[in-house]
């Protein structure tokens, strides 16, 4: 039982590491990307977005972005693979399909992170509109206007963007890791768990995973932007109200601002996300079991 119990805490701590250093990854390499697609999401018309776009640095909000990387990877990893392990061995989720258990750790994992990210998150996108300059310039004005809950302005709606998004990626993730295992399997007549999948493969199934639900929930990422950067001075907006008004100014296509960008965003970040994680897992675990 011990055994098992220090085995257990290994592959999490493979899993906390090497997410931890996948998300350090993506973030740091894509955040122009990020910064370009919040500001074409928070702009009410692309004439008012270009013209403020150029006074502002294209890696404003950099720090705030890359503070929470490390740990919000790792905390997301971490909780994934041990509510994974947790709905596989229960009675209820053994009843459960493969994707659907993938869906719901994944969900379970996303509300971890988001409640570590919401803060920084907040204050990253209103320094990328160019509201601030400094961390704690943004910091000391959110907090005198709506004091702590003012940095989880959002936060239901990045729940609201992020269940359904970590969900589908993951349960579509695991869906094409496992095809692909099966597939050499029978190729090269071997059992599936001998069978070890090279970096490009997990990257590539990383990058399908992460564009083509990132696309499908564009409208959600898009709400979520406008009310994490409205003005603090107003009361904040109600989503349903928040819906109509975007509908207003832009119709339908408004919902998808930066959808462009934000498939860009998952897909490259998708194939690093992955990639990197698989590989840092698989290295760890052979030099903490060697």
């Amino acid at each position: 039982m011990d055994q098992n119990n220090t085995s257990k805490r290994k592959e999490f701590l493979c899993a906390s590491l090497a997410g931890g250093c996948a998300g350090i990854a993506v973030d740091f390499t894509l955040f122009p990307i990020d910064s370009l697609k919040t500001r074409v999401q928070a702009s009410t018309d692309s004439k008012n977005y270009t013209t403020d776009a150029k006074k502002v640095h294209k890696f404003r909000g950099f720090v705030s972005n890359m503070l929470p990387s490390f740990p919000c990877a790792a905390i997301f990893w971490a909780s994934y693979e041990f509510s994974k392990s947790a709905i596989s061995n229960n009675k209820l989720g053994k009843s459960m399909s493969l994707p659907i258990q993938h869906f719901c750790a994944a969900s379970i994992a996303c509300a971890f992170e988001a409640l570590v990210r919401n803060p920084f998150e907040v204050v990253k996108q209103n320094q990328q509109i160019g509201k601030y300059e400094t961390i704690i310039e943004a910091c000391k004005d959110i907090y005198c206007h709506k004091g702590i809950s003012g940095f989880y302005r959002g936060y239901f709606s990045v729940l609201l963007r992020e269940i359904p998004f970590s969900g589908l990626q993951f349960s579509l993730y695991e869906y094409l890791k496992k095809t692909r295992i099966s597939y050499i399997s029978k190729t090269r007549n071997i059992p599936e768990e001998q069978v070890e999948i090279n970096f490009w493969n997990n990257a590539m199934n990383g990058s399908l995973a992460g564009s083509i639900p990132g696309f499908l929930i564009t409208p959600i990422d898009v709400i979520k932007t406008r009310r994490m950067t409205c003005d603090l001075n107003k009361q904040e907006i109600s989503i349903p109200k928040l819906v109509s008004k975007i509908y207003t100014e832009s119709g339908f296509q408004g919902f998808y601002k930066g959808g462009f960008l934000r498939v860009v965003y998952l897909s490259v970040g998708g194939c690093a996300f992955f990639g990197i994680y698989e590989q840092m897992r698989t290295y760890l675990e052979s030099s903490l079991y060697a």
